[in-house]
């Protein structure tokens, strides 16, 4: 049989059991038209088929469709020949899988002799807006963003499912199911509709009247490898978080977190750039099957950090502190999104390497340089609307404090720190709101103070440290393109409690943050955010510094 008899039998042009004899042209024959076809029980030409000009396929070539609409080049352009055009190619896309496919099919007439005409048949063979999948790790998001995306994006149920039974047996994934969304066809959003270097590679696309969402095992403890970075004023940092239940005992649950970071940085001295390390962490944690048959789960966790720092305020070229810390909790999911906790455990804190500038005219505050701390700890994290798609537009409340007892000194110190987070949308523009706070009580020693720069974004990371620090935060980014590419402006602004260099005397303080950022996801699953920011202080102190964040959007 040749390809192209192979080819009709598939498409249901030529019935597939025929008595009718049929002799097919040898393919070498130079005499035959390559286009040429036999004569079918449906009517199909026998001789060259009519070049229809095909607009808008992407899954198959526009000879497929000439092929299907089976029109011969020596047939009537009118409105029976296409009627049956359309009609053959919109049974042929639904037989085939391409649920959402549309099809229409013209006369138009010849541009320069207006007696001549021509069909046109433009086809969609159902594009998605989006493919999204839900509840996975980023790491395995974007596994499956690469390995098993639909070719141009076309829904095809049949292709659908034969991807997502091979995704499920490479990765284990137990179950899934997936959802066809309304999407955001005839929506720019903003300025640009889309944005293409060639035909076939489109950085902005336009939307699309679905999405399609893929949901993976949805679970109340998310498993997976989660991926993020970040840049702030203490440098480049990268992390990762690891889910996974069930370690040892059925039904428990662990993580294992990390986090890496680098900056680029000039000694108080020599005034050189280098690259410095600047913080490391690792931490793991352990909760028990519920007890009793609640939401209440024992917790157990270990936590290890170091960190290298320079402290302008005190002319202190760089220090290095390690904290270990243990810590056993009770975890309480007492409603869907509220999660609270009570802990106790201890923490040993070394701080090593401490060199203050050459000619330092300020005289460093005491502060030892080992200390073990015994420590009780409370903490709450309430999410309002758990069902949110976007992970990072949550409204979030969390809260945490902290009491220490030094074992040598027998001080008691303490510390609490709040944070809400909350979006408004208007269309596809959106505003971030945010208020922070931080508050250290007791013989606080400098190692301990908070720098300014983790409330005010890129700025003062090693000139402005406080005990008592409120924040707040306004970020509002104009849609340029749906949710795909965003501008904004920013502000940060902080109220503080500015100390003197002897660490004994304070007073009111004010700082702030502004400057111009640019928004854009990535693969439909990821969010990147970067900014560059300018500060000032009540004292005339005066920074300025880039910032960014990645994270998993969806």
């Amino acid at each position: 049989m040749s390809p192209g008899a192979l080819l009709f039998l598939l498409l249901g042009v030529v019935p597939a059991d025929t008595d009718e004899p049929r002799e097919p042209a040898p393919p070498d024959d130079p005499d035959v038209p390559p286009a040429t076809l036999q004569k079918s029980a449906e009517g199909s030409p026998d001789g060259p088929l009519l070049m229809i000009e095909v607009r808008g396929a992407r899954a198959m070539s526009p000879e497929i469709y000439r092929a299907v609409a089976a029109i011969g080049q020596d047939e009537r352009v009118d409105e029976r020949s296409r009627s049956l055009a359309e009609k053959r190619i919109r049974q042929f896309l639904s037989r085939a899988g391409y649920e959402l496919a549309a099809v229409s099919v013209s006369v138009v007439a010849d541009e320069h002799d207006l007696r001549k005409k021509r069909l046109v048949a433009e086809i969609d063979e159902g594009r998605l807006g989006k493919l999204i999948y839900r509840g996975a790790g980023s790491f395995r998001t974007l596994q499956l963003q690469l390995e098993f995306a639909l070719p141009e994006l076309i829904f095809n149920r049949p292709m659908l499912d034969r991807r997502l039974q091979e995704m499920s047996e490479r990765y284990g994934i137990r179950s899934y199911r997936y959802l066809l969304v309304p999407g955001d066809a005839g929506d720019s959003g903003g300025f640009i509709e889309e944005l293409s270097i060639n035909p076939r590679l489109s950085l902005i696309r336009p939307g699309e009247a679905y999405d399609l969402h893929v949901l993976l095992e949805p679970e109340a403890w998310e498993t997976g490898l989660k991926l993020s970075a970040e840049v702030d004023a203490e440098g480049l940092a990268g992390g990762m978080l690891y889910r996974s239940t069930d370690f040892l005992i059925d039904e428990t649950r662990w993580e294992l977190e990390a986090l890496v970071g680098a900056k680029l940085g000039t000694g108080l001295v020599d005034r050189q750039l280098r690259v410095l390390f600047s913080r490391a962490t690792l931490e793991a944690g352990w909760l028990t099957p519920p007890l009793s048959g609640t939401t209440l789960r024992g917790r157990a966790a270990a936590r290890g950090a170091i960190s290298h720092r320079k402290r302008a305020d005190l002319d202190l070229e760089r220090y290095f502190r390690t904290r270990t810390e243990g810590l056993a909790a009770l975890s309480w999911e007492a409603a869907r999104g509220l999660e609270l906790e009570l802990g106790f455990g201890a923490e040993l804190s070394t701080r090593f390497s401490t060199r203050q500038k050459e000619g330092a005219t300020t005289e460093l505050p005491d502060a030892r340089g080992r200390t073990i701390r015994a420590f009780s700890e409370l903490r709450m994290t309430l999410v309002l609307d758990p069902d949110e798609l976007r992970r990072d537009m949550r409204h979030r409340i969390s809260a945490k404090a902290r009491a220490y007892r030094d074992m040598a000194a027998a001080d008691i110190t303490a510390e609490a720190r709040a944070r809400w987070d909350k979006m408004l949308s208007f269309g596809w523009h959106e505003l971030r709101m945010g208020l922070a706070g931080t508050w250290l009580f007791g013989p606080i020693a400098w190692p301990d103070e908070e720098p300014l720069g983790d409330h005010l974004r890129g700025v003062f990371g090693d000139l402005l440290f406080t005990r008592k620090v409120a924040s707040a935060t306004l970020d509002l980014r104009i849609s340029l393109a749906r949710d795909v590419f965003k501008l904004g402006v920013f502000h940060d602004g902080a109220v503080y409690a500015e100390l003197d260099s002897t660490r004994t005397d304070e007073s009111l303080g004010l700082a702030n943050s502004f400057g111009a950022g640019g928004h854009l996801l990535i693969l439909d699953a990821f969010q990147l955010s970067a900014f560059y920011a300018f500060g000032f202080s009540r004292h005339g102190r005066f920074d300025h510094g880039f910032a960014a964040v990645f994270e998993q959007a969806f």
